[in-house]
């Protein structure tokens, strides 16, 4: 984010628990084991601005070497809300 003169607020990694994902691979059929999980890892990088944040997401979108994303189940909250909204705006 640096190199590309992003301002980040704050950064967060998140490993998902052992037991989160059993009970992720037993209450969702979908998931016949662990190599068909998408979401064991995930990080949360917090900007000041809204365009920062759009820019941060291109960053990882276009770094496809270093990033798996998961298009199926991704959702950009921010599409729910006008821009004079207030609210819950993330790349998920």
């Amino acid at each position: 984010m640096r190199s590309e003169g992003i301002n980040v607020a704050d950064t967060r990694v998140r490993v998902k628990s052992g037991e989160s994902l059993k009970r992720k691979l037993e209450a969702k059929p979908k998931y016949r084991s662990l190599q068909d999980l998408t979401d064991i890892v995930g990080v949360r990088i917090i900007t000041y601005y809204l365009d920062d944040a759009e820019r941060a997401a291109k960053v990882i979108r276009g770094n496809g070497q270093m990033f798996s994303i998961d298009w199926a189940n991704s959702e950009n909250k921010s599409d729910r809300l006008r821009t004079e909204q207030f609210g819950y705006r993330s790349d998920h």
